[in-house]
């Protein structure tokens, strides 16, 4: 059957995803250079906004500790500082001490203008977490309410963009800070510039893949938690949708900032800790997805730890003030890291021993800790260029999306197989209880007829004994005729139960092999019969060497011997012989028991190893034959690796020869 598409362009797949992810990286960065402001002034005279595009206010602003100043008091004042653009306040120093988390302060930056359009417009895109920003002695956007106290002060986010009306050469830019419940206060993502087409475009188009990729990972995880749903056991699903989930609140959460646009200002804080829990238990249903999906592959110490971590991470985040989640996420990146790594190392060793689906999440894994690693250095101001992660989550989402439907189509290709394997099972299972039944029957007819007969013989000796109508005199002789009997009543009875507790209970016939002394074997089995044979006047005669050695089940043998020799004894007249004699080549031991009997009527001859009680006849003694004797040697030998077969001497005018033969080993 010719494999679908996917299957057999997989390498290529791969290939064409990693080519894909390198484009992600790097397309979205500005390859044109941006004027970079030193001392808190930006030289943009030779800036051409309308050819040139808009522009990421990057560089060193003034930075005013402890203060909240204007345009018209801001000159009146020495700048504590001069901190960079975008980040963050504590990350700078004043005199060689480092400026706390929280606290408030201003930023100023100086534009210098050259040829400028009517319609300027700034993008606002974060900054932590209440501000005001003046353009030129004019406010042109707020977020929350600036305080110099915590109780003063109101927290808030989103994206703004307002209109610069200036008709002078110089922007003179102050933004009032107040952060006491974030720890990052300062311009964390770059301020833009550029025209009203460019920035609203700008803007939108942003909106729009913001939406895009939470519109997927939340039909993501829908899709997944349905079928969670209709399969509860697959708890790799659940994990999965889960997973989507967190991710879908920290987008919403991120970047434009869709919750804390949509609801009240009295909501920030708790969408501000939805933002970091969010953050926290993404990498913890990722490892128990992973845990799922390949069997519970992660040491399971290992997944008990870091869940406990993500668990004290999160309730610290519940509970402690918001400044404090930024001391969290240091450790919260080192242990994520270590994670990470443990798991490419898990998937790595999984694809060494040949599991594909663990070659597809590998891939996207690292496509993920990639994201995830450029967007630290990013936020961490190693370097800037644009968050990736977003764009790397959906390549990372769709791999494994392709490796559980890759999953699930082997599991429904192992269930066909398994369904096929069990229709032929159950099919050779009915044929196996058809042939028991029918063995069934055929035993319990020859049960019927060859215990009715002796039964009923010693049922009406016992009769008679109890009437009295038996002669002192003529008592040994009927006991003797009774105990024969019940001899071979007993001999039947074994024959009997050896063959049910081998076809009927187990269906088959286990042989337990070992090296016997066959010459001994045949003089146990010709033991059993001294009675018969001294009756009879016939001599039984073992022509075996001493020293050979067979290599047999010593119950099967035994059997084996016993009912040729009982036969013979049977069928070979008064004054007769049996002798019972070995050969053997290289590959094969040959046993004959060879009898000077009536022989064997070519109807019967065929019929001797099946179960029909035709196959029973009497002895020269009016002897009753066991009908299943020969059966039960046949399965014998055959499970013991060789064959039996019967002869005729001179026709049958001198006996029979039944031998069988076992391998040597």
């Amino acid at each position: 059957m010719t494999k679908p598409f996917l299957y057999r362009n997989e390498a290529k797949l791969n290939g064409f995803l990693i080519v894909l992810a390198i484009v992600f990286t790097f397309f979205p960065v500005k390859l044109s250079a941006n004027p970079i402001s030193e001392k808190g002034v930006l030289d943009l005279r030779e800036w051409d906004f309308e050819k040139d595009g808009t522009l990421d206010l990057k560089g060193e602003w003034a930075f005013y500790w402890q203060k909240f100043l204007d345009h018209g008091s801001i000159a009146e004042h020495e700048p504590s500082t001069f901190i960079n653009s975008p980040g963050m306040w504590r990350q700078g120093e004043i005199n060689g001490v480092p400026i706390p988390r929280i606290g408030y302060g201003t930023m100023q930056l100086r534009v210098l203008m050259g040829k400028r359009p009517h319609n300027l417009m700034l993008e606002i895109p974060g900054i932590y977490t209440a501000y005001e920003l003046d353009v030129n002695g004019k406010t042109k956007a707020t977020r929350g309410i600036i305080g110099k106290t915590e109780m003063l002060s109101e927290p808030q986010f989103g994206t703004q963009t307002p209109i610069i009306y200036s008709d002078t050469s110089t922007l003179d830019i102050i933004i009032r800070i107040s952060d006491f419940d974030r720890g990052s206060g300062g311009i964390n993502l770059p301020i833009s510039i550029g025209t009203m087409e460019d920035i609203l475009f700008q803007d939108k188009f942003q909106m729009i893949v913001e939406w895009f990729l939470v519109g997927i990972l939340f039909f993501c995880f829908l899709y997944h938690i349905g079928l969670f749903l209709l399969r509860r056991k697959d708890l790799h699903l659940l994990f999965f949708a889960l997973f989507c989930l967190a991710f879908v609140l920290r987008l919403l959460t991120r970047g434009q900032k869709f919750l804390f646009d949509l609801f009240p200002i009295e909501w920030w804080m708790l969408f501000n800790r939805i933002e970091f829990i969010s953050l926290f238990v993404i990498p913890a249903f990722y490892l128990i997805y992973f845990n799922q999906l390949f069997k519970k592959s992660i040491n399971q110490n290992v997944l008990r730890y870091y869940i406990g971590f993500v668990i004290f991470q999160s309730v610290m985040t519940l509970f402690l003030p918001s400044y404090w989640h930024s001391y969290l996420l240091p450790l919260y990146q080192f242990a994520g890291a270590m994670v990470g790594l443990y798991m490419t190392v898990i998937s790595y060793n999984l694809v060494r021993k040949g599991n594909r689906i663990a070659r597809i999440f590998l891939i996207g894994h690292g496509i993920l800790l990639f994201g995830i690693a450029h967007d630290i250095m990013h936020f961490n101001y190693v370097f800037r260029s644009i968050e990736i992660l977003g764009y790397f989550s959906i390549i990372f989402i769709f791999l494994q999306i392709y490796a559980l439907a890759r999953n699930s189509s082997q599991a429904f290709s192992r269930v066909e197989e398994l369904s096929r394997s069990l229709n032929e099972k159950v099919y050779e299972r009915t044929e196996q209880l058809k042939k028991a039944n029918i063995v069934k029957g055929k035993m319990l007819s020859v049960i019927s007829h060859d215990l009715r007969s002796p039964l009923a013989s010693l049922d009406g000796y016992l009769k008679v004994f109890d009437n009295g109508g038996i002669k002192e005199e003529e008592q040994s002789k009927v006991l003797k005729k009774l105990r024969k009997s019940l001899s071979e009543s007993t001999e039947l009875l074994d024959n009997l139960l050896n063959w049910a507790s081998g076809q009927l209970e187990s269906n088959q016939l286990v042989a337990h092999m070992e090296d016997l002394n066959l010459h001994n074997v045949a003089e146990e089995s010709i033991e059993l019969f001294n009675e018969q044979i001294a009756e009879k006047n016939v001599m039984v005669k073992n022509f075996i060497a001493e020293n050979t050695i067979i290599h047999a089940d010593r119950n099967m043998i035994k059997s084996v011997i016993r009912n040729l020799v009982s036969n013979a004894i049977k069928f070979t007249p008064d004054g007769g012989t049996i002798r019972i004699t070995s050969k053997s080549d290289l590959k094969r031991m040959v046993v004959s028991v060879i009898d000077s009997g009536i022989g064997l009527p070519d109807e019967i001859k065929d019929k001797l190893f099946t179960i029909t009680p035709s196959s029973s006849r009497m002895g020269t003694q009016s002897e009753k034959g066991v009908g299943v004797g020969l059966v039960l040697c046949k399965d014998f030998v055959t499970q013991m690796g060789g064959e039996i077969w019967v002869e005729n001497r001179n026709g049958g005018s001198k006996g029979t020869v039944f031998s069988f033969s076992l391998p040597i080993r």
